[in-house]
């Protein structure tokens, strides 16, 4: 579960900073394309839109639901607080979920565990 819990928390991490228009996305150790491809898409967007995304959220627990040698499927509830600002820092929007129930679906390729994609709000 640990391994589980480091790429999970290093996947929200990174996706919160880039989200909010802080850095580059280069996850591709730990996510597979597709999931890079839609973050990607999603802070596109919000750029069109002038906008930006503030998000904290924190792994509150971890049930795994399923687990074979190439796929893993973990049920995580976190503590989720997203704030949508305008580039100039003005709150268009607020969302707080306490807890956000999260399906985390990994896969194993090239000898280690990515996240392959994740459903939310369960």
């Amino acid at each position: 579960i640990e391994e589980i819990k480091y790429l999970i928390d290093t996947w929200l991490i990174n996706k919160s900073n880039y989200l909010a228009g802080k850095g580059e996305f280069d996850l591709s150790k730990i996510a597979k394309d597709g999931l890079i491809k839609r973050t990607t898409k999603e802070r596109q967007n919000d750029i069109k839109e002038g906008q930006y995304k503030e998000i904290n959220s924190k792994i509150q627990e971890i049930v795994l639901r399923s687990q074979n040698s190439s796929r893993i499927v973990a049920i995580v509830e976190l503590n989720y607080q997203e704030r949508i600002l305008t580039k100039s820092g003005e709150l268009i929007s607020e969302i707080s979920l306490t807890p956000l129930k999260v399906k985390y679906i990994l896969g194993f390729s090239n000898k280690a565990w990515k996240l392959a994609d994740y459903v939310s709000g369960l």
